[in-house]
Formats: structure tokens, sequence, C-alpha cells
């Protein structure tokens, strides 16, 4: 097994054991796409990092806790990703194709890929095989999404909504599709979004963030530690601390690239000085 492997296999233990109740979801509407995440830890060191562009690759700002390994991000071309521990399912080893190094795949895919299509021709090109753990949404712009995940035929697999939103939790979508819509989370989540798709409901930053207070977690091991909206067509970040909703940070991306800094923020510290 490759060392960077290694490594990212210990990250993946590590979440399956104490972030079992994270949730995150997309809408596509007609003038905007937004994306939702609810993140539930042990863990209150939370940070939000933005790493700037180069000749090369895309500006990106990653949340997480610490700033060496993204639990969820954006990019500047308005793709983003969180991810999610899984029960582990067995994936084919494929040595033939690179490895990604460093082992955080889900940055380099934030930094070279502005779109789902390439999001998934990157994916292909990579031996993958130690993300059995985990499953990932991306989103774009445009309001197209993909979950990627371990297949059944022990091959990453790629699902793909059926209509505008798409919504995942803690069960493997690939592998068992039927029991990860029976997820409480999972349905209180698209019960939400389906009333935006009826038009009862309104496309909002603020209507993503009553959704995830629904399914935040205030207390016990596994507590919602940070909660995020990305606004993929605008290129703005708004950011919770814990299961606070009534506090907002907002960081918006084209301030980000004019000022071409790195930096790193913890998100509560960022939230409290945002009043």
């Amino acid at each position: 097994m490759h060392r960077y492997s290694i490594t990212f296999l210990a990250c993946l233990c590590g979440l399956s054991l104490v972030a079992a109740a994270c949730s995150f979801f997309s809408f596509a509407g007609d003038d905007l796409v937004l994306f939702g995440n609810s993140e539930d830890h042990f863990d209150e060191n939370t940070w939000v990092w933005y790493v700037p562009s180069t000749a090369d690759e895309y500006g990106c700002l990653f949340v997480g806790f610490g700033t060496d390994f993204a639990q969820g991000g954006m990019n500047s071309e308005g793709l983003a990703f969180d991810a999610a521990a899984i029960d582990r399912a067995p994936l084919n080893d494929h040595p033939e194709l690179p490895t990604p190094d460093p082992m955080n795949f889900c940055e380099i895919v934030l930094r070279r890929c502005a779109t789902i299509e390439e999001t998934v021709e990157l994916i292909r090109s990579y031996n993958l095989s130690y993300i059995g753990s985990a499953q990932f949404q991306f989103t774009d712009r445009t309001g197209a999404s993909v979950v990627v995940a371990p297949g059944p035929d022990r091959e990453i697999a790629f699902v793909y909504p059926e209509g505008p939103f798409q919504a995942t939790t803690n069960t493997n979508t690939a592998i068992y599709p039927a029991a990860h819509q029976r997820c409480s989370r999972h349905r209180r989540v698209t019960k939400a979004l389906e009333k935006i798709e009826a038009g009862t409901s309104v496309l909002s930053v603020e209507t993503f963030a009553s959704i995830l207070d629904s399914v935040a977690s205030p207390s016990g091991p596994s507590e919602t530690m940070y909660s995020n909206v990305f606004d993929l067509t605008n290129g703005i970040a708004y950011l919770y601390h814990q299961h606070d909703f009534d506090r907002v940070a907002v960081l918006r991306f084209d301030e980000l690239e004019a000022a071409s800094e790195a930096i790193a923020y913890r998100i509560g510290d960022l939230v409290a000085s945002s009043e």
C-alpha cells in the first residue's frame, strides 16, 4: 500500500468513528445554485482556509479540522465538495494508475477542475482503492452534481441525481440506495428540497441554513461543529459555528482573489469577528 494511502486511510478511520451524522446537499435553481453541509464531529478545532490560484490551479476555500485535511470546500470556478463516512466497502486496486499525492484527492480535484465532467474524468484517471470508507458529493456552478462512492462491483461508482437536487448522508448511496433514502436526515433534507422544487419554498441561503439547522446535532459524542452554505453561482461562502445559525461569517471569492494571499481562520473566531 502506498505511504500516503495509509495516511489517508487513517484519516478516514477517524472520520468513520466520529462523523457518523454528516449531511450535505445541493439544489440547482434557474438563477442560483447552492451547496449546504452540516459537519458533525467531537473536535472543536474547526478551520477555514484559502489557497490562492496559480497559473495552473484554481483558488480554493477549504473547511475542516485543522488545515491539513479538507473535509469540504469550493473553488473560484464554483465547484464544491464534501465527504461523509460510510461503512467500509472493498475496492479493486489499480496499480497501473497514479495514486494522488498528497493523499487528499478532493483538494487536487478542486485545484484542477471547474465542472462535474472534468471532475469525473480526473477521478477516473486515479487509483483510489483506499477510499472505501467514504463517499463524496461534488456540485458545480451549473447545478450538475454527482456522488462518488465505492460501487457494488468494487469499482468507483458515480451516482447522478434525477432532478434539480442531490442529498448525501452516511449510507453508501451506490450500494444501498434504498437504505440511504430511509436515513432520517436524508428524508428531512429531501422533503425540504422537494418544497423548493414544488415552488412552496424559496431557494435561498436562509432556506438552506434552516435545513442545516433541522439536521444539526446540538449535543452528544458527534456534535455539529460547523455548517456551511456555498453560493456557487456568486462565489460566496456562508459559515456557521457549531449549531448556531443566528450568526454567520461571509467570505467572497472576488475579495479573496483580489487579495491573492493565503489565509486561515478558526471558524468560531471568524464568526465572532463578523458580528
